[in-house]
This record gives structure tokens, C-alpha cells and sequence, in this order.
């Protein structure tokens, strides 16, 4: 049994089941599910049936993470829908031999193949590179944002940044975001650099603040401080005010002494600056559909 075999048994079935369920949930007809998905509809209806708890308990029990799960999931179900079929081809393709390249398999490869030998690199060697999910979840992001007409406007005079976290992640080094930052170039965004892990060392730091007390907040965004944002997000969401701080070193600080009183989780931190510091919004969320959600109501009111 070769590697890509294991996946099309143990991986992919599982993936596209979820996929069709979340485009359910989404709102979409069997019959529109099975041409985006170029499956038969009673394939579909027989995932539906299955279930959301079963296919993701399968991948589960491979050592797979359910928030890196359900992040690609919601990537591969928003793809569709915006009827990017070519790159919903790529991101699943890509996070399958990521799973390759991990290990995922190893142990089920060497029950079905005995004879495979304990230190087999194949994968690692025939899948060199391949796009990790939590770098796809941060360009996904910044793609989206992209696309929607005013998403410049929220761009700070210190530039934007979009972060994603592992879900063990414990320092910088484990959140992912742009080596340089999100500008804005002729009413459009533009990212400066490409997002790899310890990108963002401020905005992961902000976000491994609030994931000390909120491990499902995994994505997190800066933007521009807008009044009329503020009042949206102290109105519709969970949010606490910050600073004015005296020295910038302090920021980091004054956030986390906040949090500390803080019991209710939050979305938003609403930053009033300080002293060389420009007032910000930074906006967290569980994945990246969830900021983007979040950020685009932010759009909705300026």
C-alpha cells in the first residue's frame, strides 16, 4: 500500500464528508453540493447521513487537531462557494500531503505493510514541500479582506497584521503571520512579505495573551481605530478597552493585567495607544471564517 492509498482510505473520504456537511450547513441543496463537489447526490446524501461527529472522530483518532480540521474544512467549503474550484483542488491536495509529511499515517502504513522499515522517509522525501494549513488559514484570510472593497480603510499607520495560531502553541514561534506586514496601496491591501511562523512577534504576542485564558481563539487581526467600529464592537460583541499606556514596552503589560480581571471571553480589544503608540483594534476569533466575519462588520459601518 503506498502513502497516496492511505490517504484515499483514511483521509480524503473523511475531508470531503465534512466538506459536503458544512456546505450544508451553509445552507446548500444535494443536488447543488453534488455538482460543486463533482460527486453523485446519493454520495452526498450518504456523508450527510453519516454525520459531522463520526467523520471527524475518525481523523481524530489519526492524532489529527479538530481546530486545524475544522479551519481546513471551512477554507474548503468558502472556496467552493465562491466557485474558486482550482484552488479548493490545491488546498485540499496540499493538506493531504502535509498529513503525509507529518506522520500522521506512519503507524497505520506499518500495520497494513509490515515489512516497511522503521525509519522510512518516503514521504518526506517524495513531499519535500508542501503548504501548511495554518499558513493557508492566514493567506486566506488576507485574501478575503483583500477582495472587499473597503478593507484599506482599516489599515493602521503602522501597517496590518493577520496572525493564526497552532492549537499548542506556546510561543511566537508557533503563530503564523506576514514576515512584514499588511499595507495599503492604492485603495487596495497589499501584503509586504510572506506569512511564516514567528512572523508577527507583536500581534502573536497580543494573541498568545488572550489564548492564556481562551485556547479556541486562534486567528486574531489588528486593524485601524475607528469610533465607529469602537461602538460596534462594544455593542455587538465581547470587548475590553486598553491604555492609554505611558511607555510602548508597557503595552504588553497593561493588556495582560486586563485580561487577568477579564472572566467572560472576548472578541475584541479595543486599544486607545499612548505614547508613541497609535490606538488599534485587534479582533480575535476561532478561524479564519470567524475574523473575517467579524472584520467585515466592522466594514459594514464606515
Amino acid at each position: 500500500m503506498t502513502p497516496y492509498e492511505l490517504v484515499a482510505e483514511y483521509i480524503a473520504p473523511y475531508l470531503r464528508g465534512l466538506v459536503i456537511i458544512r456546505l450544508a450547513e451553509m445552507g446548500y441543496s444535494q443536488p447543488k453540493i453534488s455538482r460543486m463537489m463533482g460527486i453523485s447526490q446519493p454520495m452526498v446524501s450518504k456523508y450527510i447521513k453519516l454525520g459531522r461527529d463520526a467523520l471527524l472522530n475518525h481523523l481524530l483518532k489519526l492524532g489529527l487537531f479538530q481546530d486545524e480540521i475544522e479551519a481546513i474544512v471551512n477554507m474548503l467549503a468558502k472556496t467552493l462557494e465562491r466557485e474558486r474550484y482550482r484552488e479548493y483542488i490545491r488546498i485540499f491536495s496540499t493538506y493531504c500531503g502535509y498529513i503525509l509529511r507529518k506522520g500522521y499515517l506512519c503507524e497505520i502504513h506499518r500495520k497494513n505493510y509490515p515489512l516497511l522499515p522503521k525509519d522510512c522517509d518516503v514521504c518526506m522525501k517524495l513531499i519535500p514541500t508542501v503548504v501548511d494549513p495554518y499558513i493557508e488559514e492566514v493567506m486566506y484570510i488576507y485574501n478575503a479582506l483583500k477582495e472587499s472593497l473597503k478593507a484599506y480603510r482599516l489599515v493602521p499607520e503602522v501597517g496590518m497584521n493577520i496572525v493564526c495560531s497552532t492549537p499548542d502553541a506556546e510561543d511566537v514561534e508557533g503563530v503564523v503571520g506576514f514576515s512584514g506586514r499588511v499595507i495599503a496601496i492604492r485603495n487596495t491591501l497589499e501584503a509586504v512579505g510572506e506569512p511564516v511562523y514567528g512572523g508577527s512577534r507583536h500581534t502573536a504576542s497580543i494573541l498568545l495573551l488572550v489564548r492564556r485564558k481562551w485556547k479556541d481563539l486562534r486567528c486574531g487581526i489588528v486593524i485601524r481605530y475607528i469610533d465607529d467600529c469602537s461602538t460596534l464592537y462594544k455593542r455587538e460583541f465581547v470587548s475590553i478597552e486598553t491604555g492609554p499606556h505611558k511607555d510602548p514596552k508597557e503595552l504588553l503589560i497593561d493588556i495582560a493585567e486586563t485580561l487577568k480581571g477579564f472572566e467572560n471571553r472576548i472578541d475584541v480589544i479595543i486599544d486607545k495607544g499612548g505614547i508613541a503608540l497609535e490606538p488599534v483594534i485587534y479582533v480575535f476569533a476561532e478561524n479564519g471564517d470567524k475574523l473575517i466575519n467579524k472584520v467585515r462588520k466592522c466594514l459594514e459601518v464606515i
